[in-house]
């Protein structure tokens, strides 16, 4: 419920306030199972305002990802770049761990509401796993 309180405060529309809170997440999820954690932000940009369904989704999707890889992939390292280039948000996540068959996939809704929630935000959805060689995640969304 929390997430969705900040989700929609005005006061936590920018930037700056999405990747704290990404930060946040990760490193509760992470450090505990002592998954080491690389994180890069935005170098510019940092007040600009995001629409409330775009922090929303996007960060659902994040928190989705960044829980499956803890839960699943066995890693012992995560990288997050999280950007903006020209008007585009660039969420890249990816991790060292034990991979799965994308063909194969458990019958859970994970990634399918992960792709869902991107493309309502007009964007798209990437997703490379190998068995035993890491899987990498990459969404593109407009900015506005």
């Amino acid at each position: 419920m929390s997430d969705i309180v900040w989700a929609i405060n005005p006061k936590r529309d920018s930037v700056l306030e999405m990747t704290r809170k990404m930060r946040e997440h990760a490193e509760e999820i992470f450090v505990p199972k002592n998954i080491k954690v690389e994180f890069s932000e935005p170098k510019k940009g940092a007040k600009i305002k995001l629409p409330m369904n775009l922090r929303r989704d996007l960060y659902l999707v994040f928190k989705e990802a960044v829980n499956n890889i803890a839960k699943h992939s066995n890693c012992a390292g995560v990288k997050i770049d999280f950007q903006i280039e020209n008007k585009e948000i660039i969420l890249l996540i990816e991790d060292n761990g034990s991979g799965f068959d994308l063909e194969k996939q458990a019958h859970g809704n994970g990634l399918e509401n992960m792709r869902s929630r991107v493309k309502k935000l007009n964007g798209s959805f990437q997703i490379e796993t190998k068995i035993n060689g890491g899987t990498k995640l990459k969404i593109q969304v407009p900015q506005n």
